[in-house]
Order: structure tokens, then sequence, then C-alpha cells
């Protein structure tokens, strides 16, 4: 449920220069024009805790920080109508943005690249390809269980409805190796990539009743070497090879060693791409794009989500 990620080879790219303008709504929305026939409605998001705790290694100690969570997603936004979730920050006369234009754009910063003549610092929008067909998974589709299972299921439906309560907030703490987290020169950085992703992932489930569920981020922690790795030849670079994460192996190894979630889930994100370690590796065995155990939300020893991310953005800033 997590995999939101992208397979981050553009398709086409160009050239913006972003405008804040303010809309004249009652509600004082923000109105972001990105380029003419691309313009976003900014609405205030809420997805980390208060008090977010960052857990990274220094000289092999685990060393822990608070961070303020409500102020590191004061630049946060999103446009729901266009499932897009950005990071606006405002320089002097001008805004940086980066973020999740849609399910196949994104936006980032270009630093040294020329201002235009206004002023305005240059972006540029890049198209990628959705590593989830969304189409494939329809929760609407006809109940395919034979009718005396689907009565079965009904009544037991029923039963749980009357227990559970209008809205459930989950918990999440997430967990992401060096391969993940080496691209982002500071924890607030990391902080805003991995609220942003969550954003999305709170929109998807924005319309689930009985109960409502959001995701809620709580902790992040830095941890190097949980991936089991294998090379093997690169599925889009036959010639080369490339270092895999064991789908598997990793698995295996994140329960054994990190079973038991400060956090009503744990999501492991690693940057590399998962795969099946077996004989005759092809592009089949690259499609892995995560792994849990059915049922594990809240459960002390299977709350544990594994997924792979390589972030859209390079931000040494």
């Amino acid at each position: 449920i997590f995999c939101v990620n992208v397979d981050c080879v553009p398709f086409s790219e160009y050239i913006v220069y972003p405008k804040l303008l303010e809309a004249r709504e009652i509600n004082g929305q923000k109105v972001l024009h990105i380029k003419d026939g691309l313009t976003l409605t900014l609405k205030k998001l809420s997805v980390l805790a208060d008090s977010l705790v960052f857990t990274e290694s220094n000289g092999g100690v685990a060393t822990e920080a608070i961070m303020n969570g409500t102020g590191l997603e004061g630049n946060l936004y999103q446009d729901r109508e266009k499932m897009a979730a950005v990071a606006v920050e405002e320089i002097g006369c001008t805004i940086e943005v980066m973020g999740v234009l849609s399910d196949k754009l994104r936006i980032a910063p270009l630093p040294l690249m020329a201002r235009s003549e206004e002023g305005h610092l240059a972006l540029r929008i890049y198209e990628v390809e959705p590593s989830i067909n969304h189409e494939e998974y329809d929760p609407a589709l006809p109940d395919t269980l034979p009718e005396q299972q689907a009565r079965t299921k009904r009544r037991t439906r029923a039963a749980f409805m009357n227990q559970v309560p209008d809205s459930f907030l989950v918990e999440v703490h997430v967990m992401v190796d060096e391969h993940h987290y080496k691209v982002f020169g500071r924890r607030e950085h990391l902080v805003t990539y991995l609220a942003l992703t969550f954003v999305l992932v709170n929109m998807r489930y924005e319309d689930t009743s009985g109960p409502n569920i959001q995701f809620l981020l709580t902790s992040i922690q830095k941890e190097q070497g949980f991936a089991q790795t294998f090379l093997e030849k690169d599925i889009d670079w036959p010639a080369a090879n490339k270092t895999y994460a064991d789908a598997d192996q990793t698995f295996e190894h994140l329960l054994e060693k990190y079973g038991r979630s400060p956090a009503d889930i744990t999501v492991a994100v690693t940057g590399l791409i998962l795969g099946d370690n077996v004989y005759d590796f092809d592009f089949n065995d690259a499609r892995v794009q995560g792994k849990a155990r059915r049922g594990g939300v809240c459960n002390g020893s299977y709350n544990m989500v594994m997924v792979e991310d390589v972030p859209f953005v390079v931000w040494n800033g």
C-alpha cells in the first residue's frame, strides 16, 4: 500500500518558472501557477506528528532528535483534485517548488539555471513512469467468493462495523537505508520528501469509510545495511551489472531484527531495486516493489512493510 515510488527515467522534461498567487476565495487558498494549463489550488495539510522523532547513528551510537513536525510541514501543500503534493518555499520575491504534480509528473529545482527576466527561479517538470498500475486494483469489483462464503463474510463485516470508530489514525515509523537517504543533504529534506509521499498515500485513503483511514508519520530512522544484496545484470542496461536488494532475505532480516515496531506499522524503505535472487535472472524478477504480511498493521510481530523507492530528487543543498 505504500508503493508510491516511480521508475525515474524521464520521458520528457521542460523548464518552468512558477508564480504563487493569492486566491480570491474566502478560504484564502493559494494558487500556484506553474505554466499555462497547469495550476494548483494549494491546501494546507497535516501528516507529521507534532513531535517527530528522528534517529540516526553517530559513531555507531544511535542518537534521537525531536523535530517540530508542525513547523516542518508549514510549507507543504496538496491539491486533492489533481492528486498533487508539493513543498513550496518562498525565497524573496520568488518561490522554489519540489514534489508530485500527478501520477506521472514531478517538479524539482534547477539551482544552476538562470532566472527568468522577472527574477523567478527555474524548475524542471519531468515525466516518469508510475511503478503501479492503479487500475489493476479496484476495491469496488464484485465479490467473487461462493455465495455461502460471501454471506459469512458480509455478516462478519457487519458485526465488525458495529465496533469500529468513524476514523482511525495509523501511526507510522519509517526506516530508510543508506541507498535512499544519501541523496538528502539535510534531515529536514528527508522529512519533507517522506511527508509528501505520505500525503499521496492519505489521498488514496481519503474516501475510505468504516473507518476512514489516515496515516501519521511519527518517527524516522536512518539505518545502514538492512538490505541483503546480490549482484546481477542491470535490467535497464544488460551490458552492466547492478546491485539489487534480495526481496525475501531482506524481508526476513527485517522481521528478525526490527520486527517490534514503536508504531502501528514500520515501513522499511530501500533505495535499491528489490528483486528475486534466482537463477537466470530477468526483468520479471525485478518487478518486486514491496513485501508485507496480511493483517500486520497494529500486530506487534508482523507490522513490517518493505518497499523500494528511488527518490525523484537529489537534494543536497
